[in-house]
């Protein structure tokens, strides 16, 4: 199912633990959203990391509902965050949890589900045993997984592994879809030359390469299910081309950058920029930038603010961001290429 086989022993004999076979009846959930949400995290990964989830505990909700999920689950100092790039991880990092912003500083009430108008009473749990591989540096917790309509409706809630549910939505979304950067390459027509032609140095047989990355939705989502930021990526592309000029071969830039937008509540704000298609051209040489990024940030950690700057001249010029320190989401990118007879 997944490229990196995802480890999932589930504990059938510990799986009433605490509760009686009366308590389970057709409230018990199955392991299938679990696998579901941890399996599209290690595979976007790519092998950064894997997973070997069991279940510890199960019941009614109502049997542990005085108790909170941070006793529940025992939050551990740290938590993992991911770079992400479409519908993979590109990055893994362990960082200590800043209680200011953390949702996890607080008591985390397993009644606030009614006051959302998700029936309890009508809901079932799953202690999870996460043994986590990080690169061969091994780490454990526990995430609580709630289901209602006899597991047809779940959510994971882990304290250390960030943004598990949303991501897993998001990038099914994006599979579905059909996301991808796409490469378009102009190959030369007809039959082959005999006299030298000029085309781009990185593809001898191509008069022009772009690459386009279509628009995206990326939502962060709060221990409840809820959605609190939303990113809104504007699809963004970039080309160089090879044309003759008076007997020189020279290149020339293509493509358009689409602009951003972004909600937030909740606690949150967030802001959004773009590059707009930006080139530079030096005789054979071209560049072309067309990227956009959105940011959210707590409202305690101050405001969002995401700007650009160009900076060189011709085919050597460069883009450098500037954010405030929240969390940031990117699409596009630069492409350089030179022009010659080949």
């Amino acid at each position: 199912m997944y490229k990196n086989a995802l480890v999932f022993a589930v504990g059938f004999g510990a799986m009433f633990a605490g509760c009686s076979s009366d308590n389970a009846g057709d409230l018990t959930d199955t392991d299938s959203h679990a696998r579901e949400v941890y399996g599209h995290y290690q595979d976007a990964a790519g092998g950064k990391v894997q997973f070997e989830v069991s279940t510890v505990e199960s019941g009614r909700l109502l049997d542990v509902l005085d108790r909170s999920v941070n006793e529940l689950v025992s939050v551990p100092g740290y938590r993992l965050t991911m770079e992400e790039q479409g519908t993979e991880i590109t990055a893994i990092k362990s960082q200590a949890r800043d209680s200011s912003t953390d949702e996890w500083a607080q008591p985390v009430l397993l009644s606030k589900f009614d006051d959302l108008g998700r029936d309890t009473g009508a809901a079932s749990y799953r202690i999870l045993s996460v043994n986590v591989n990080r690169g061969g540096e091994l780490s454990a917790h526990r995430a609580l997984q709630v289901c209602w309509d006899a597991g047809a409706n779940c959510l994971v809630m882990d304290p250390v592994v960030e943004r598990l549910e949303s991501f897993a939505e998001d990038r099914a979304r994006l599979l579905a879809e059909g996301w991808k950067v796409e490469s378009q390459v102009k190959q030369l027509g007809g039959e082959v030359q005999a006299q030298a032609v000029c085309t781009l140095s990185s593809n001898f047989n191509a008069v022009s390469r772009s690459l386009t990355w279509s628009s995206r939705t990326i939502t962060y989502k709060n221990l409840y299910g809820i959605t609190v930021v939303t990113h809104r990526l504007g699809s963004q592309q970039t080309g160089i081309s090879c044309y003759v000029s008076s007997g020189s071969c020279r290149a020339a830039t293509f493509g358009y950058s689409s602009a951003s937008s972004c909600d937030a509540n909740l606690g949150f704000n967030c802001d959004c920029s773009n590059t707009g298609n930006q080139s530079g051209t030096s005789t054979n040489a071209a560049r072309a930038w067309s990227e956009t990024k959105c940011e959210h940030k707590n409202v305690l950690q101050g405001s969002a603010n995401v700007s650009w700057s160009r900076s060189g001249v011709g085919a050597g010029f460069n883009i450098s961001w500037s954010t405030s320190g929240g969390t940031v989401n990117a699409n596009g990118g630069t492409q350089y290429d030179t022009c010659a007879w080949h």
